[in-house]
Order: C-alpha cells, then sequence, then structure tokens
C-alpha cells in the first residue's frame, strides 16, 4: 500500500509538470491569436487608428477584468471552497495562466486537466469565430 501511495504521489508530480507545460502552450497557441484578431477586427471596424487602439485595448482589458469583478462579488473570493460555483472565474481569459501559474490547480478538485481543456476549447472556438468572420469579411471591412 504503502509503495502504491509513493507512486501515486510521484505520478501526480510528473502529472503536474505535464499541466503546466500544456498550460503554458495553450495560452500561447490559443491567447495570443486571439486578442491578435480581435485587435484586427476592431480595427478593419474603426475609422481612424486612434480609435482602433484605444477600442482593441478597451475590449481586451474588458473581457479580462469584467467577469472577476462580476464574478467575484457574488462568490467566494476563495476558488477552493465552492468548485462548481469557481469556474465561473474561467469567464475571464487571465484565471487559467493564473491557475497554472500560482498552482491554483489543485483547486480544481474534479478534474484539471478536463477543466483546462474545456477552457482553452471554449477560447479556440471564439478564435476561429472571429479569425473566420474577419476573413469572410474583409472585401467589406476593407471597403472594397
Amino acid at each position: 500500500m504503502r509503495h502504491f501511495i509513493h507512486r501515486m504521489c510521484n505520478g501526480l508530480r510528473r502529472n503536474r509538470r505535464g499541466f503546466t507545460l500544456a498550460c503554458v502552450l495553450l495560452t500561447l497557441v490559443i491567447y495570443l491569436p486571439l486578442v491578435l484578431w480581435l485587435s484586427i477586427w476592431i480595427g478593419l471596424a474603426a475609422k481612424t487608428r486612434l480609435r482602433a487602439i484605444m477600442t482593441a485595448m478597451a475590449v481586451v482589458v474588458g473581457w479580462c477584468v469584467l467577469p472577476l469583478l462580476l464574478v467575484g462579488p457574488f462568490l467566494a473570493i476563495d476558488p477552493t471552497r465552492d468548485n462548481a460555483a469557481g469556474l465561473l472565474y474561467l469567464l475571464s481569459p487571465l484565471v487559467a495562466p493564473a491557475v497554472n501559474e500560482f498552482g491554483f490547480h489543485e483547486a480544481l478538485k474534479a478534474a484539471p486537466w478536463v477543466v483546462v481543456l474545456v477552457n482553452f476549447s471554449a477560447y479556440a472556438l471564439i478564435l476561429f469565430a472571429i479569425r473566420n468572420h474577419c476573413l469572410a469579411n474583409a472585401d467589406r471591412f476593407l471597403r472594397r
């Protein structure tokens, strides 16, 4: 029994490294292009460069901060208390990298891999929807 527990603990340590690496790679592969394509969409729709820059910054900051501000007062600040309610924090793109960086993935007791993959899958769908919208309507946006 002791040997089994020791093997399980070593497996969890290795699993944590894999979890950290997967989160970092998914953050780079999903979030950076998402911000890029969202900014392109806003830039194509805006009349001036200054308005495009300010609107893109406001949208990205709002998307990151507003879910935390809206969800936070209704939930306990400690996401480890209620796993189902704590998942609402994942509406902000800031939470998945923070969970990875600060080691809060133990708070996702059920299955941290499933939660992270569902979160990044949802953002990947948003990324591809925005990308396809920009590419499909590029002529209209460029007034050609």
